[in-house]
């Protein structure tokens, strides 16, 4: 198992080898079972919500009508689209925990209800598609979520209008689920309903916490533990993370060792120092996997098994990808978290392992 970061975590789940067949993009919303791919019908955009301009560190956006064909790079923009009533036509292909559509599966859920077709999968091993996005011929690049840079923006605004984070937030991985939705809703006319999704989708997280009582007020590490033919290797998850922030939003508290050590630069991960493993007290730790035997790995390690979740069997060592997938970057994808998985369970077992 090899640790990374998640931004390489990220973009490996983007990457892929094949597209699927080409889809248009639907307007129709959620109670649109059967809207038509493509057709434009069932708009819901707010009234006088264009032409639009938003702001960004790259340069201003315009949008001067209601978008009919929306492309995202990566999966994540894509998906927040379609937690809209969006279906897109065009999306990074997820290449790690992606099911046989090279999909998730609360993606493919939602698209069913809408009566769509899988957009056009396209790898992003590479970086950036420019060519595939192109024969889209979009009204509308997102690219909320992940990497940007000047020279990406400028070469994507050359194809169409780019709608990428604000000015508000450091880069492109540290934008919660909640603001690019919102702004992904300002680019589709679509910021009340955006609204909406933001609000159901939180309503889901306190309902599903509240199920599980034990989670109010437990401490909590996120992190990547790995095993390598080298040395172990820990790395944790902070506020801004994806994995740190939806346990929050359950009602968990930052394991104290975690908010005294906060990087400087405002990164959303650190490296812990193994000679300090028996310092990360909580009473549960996580840490994504890549397979369930890397688990055991993990509790028979000299240096990891010093960690006290690990040693109290307080740990999540979870090796189910669409939990990592779903955790803290979509609407959508925290729904089915909460809903439609056991990870709160597993949570809350561990959370009462560590408070023995």
């Amino acid at each position: 198992m090899v640790s990374i970061s998640r931004g390489a975590f990220l973009k490996a789940a983007a990457a892929a080898t094949a597209a699927v067949a080409l889809a248009g993009c639907s307007t129709g919303s959620s109670d649109d079972a059967g809207a038509d791919s493509g057709s434009g019908s069932g708009s819901t955009a707010d009234s006088g919500a264009f032409p639009v301009t938003l702001t960004s560190p790259f340069g201003e956006t315009v949008i001067d009508a209601e978008p009919s064909t929306v492309v995202g790079i990566g999966w994540i923009n894509a998906e927040i689209a379609l937690s809209l009533g969006v279906v897109p036509a065009g999306s990074g292909r997820v290449g790690w925990g992606e099911n046989a559509e090279g999909s998730t599966d609360w993606f493919d859920a939602e698209l069913a209800n809408l009566g769509g077709e899988q957009p056009v999968r396209y790898s992003e091993t590479d970086g950036v598609n420019y060519e595939e996005i192109a024969k889209l011929s979009p009204d509308v690049i997102l690219a909320v979520f992940g990497t940007m840079d000047q020279e990406t923006f400028d070469k994507l605004s050359e194809i169409a209008p780019v709608v990428t984070y604000s000015e508000d937030f450091s880069s492109g991985w540290t934008v919660p689920w909640q603001d690019a939705t919102r702004i992904i809703g300002t680019a589709l006319g679509r910021s009340g309903e955006a609204d909406t999704v933001v609000a159901d989708a939180e309503r889901a997280i306190s309902d599903g916490a509240g199920e599980h009582p034990q989670l109010e007020g437990a401490t909590f590490i996120a992190s990547a533990l790995s095993v390598t033919d080298a040395e172990p290797s820990i790395s944790l998850y902070v506020t801004g993370d994806g994995r740190a922030d939806f346990l929050t939003a359950l009602g968990m508290t930052m394991a104290p060792v975690v908010t005294e050590n906060l990087p400087t630069d405002g990164s959303f991960y650190l490296e812990w120092s193994n000679e300090r493993a028996s310092e990360l007290q909580s009473d549960m730790l996580y840490s994504w996997i890549d397979a369930p035997e890397d688990a055991e790995t993990i509790r028979e390690d000299s240096v990891l098994s010093l960690i006290p979740a690990v040693a109290n069997d307080a740990a999540v060592l979870d090796p189910d990808k669409p939990h990592s997938l779903a955790m803290g970057y979509s609407a959508l994808g925290v729904t089915w978290l909460v809903q439609e998985s056991d990870f709160l369970d597993r949570v809350s077992d561990a959370v009462d392992a560590g408070k023995r």
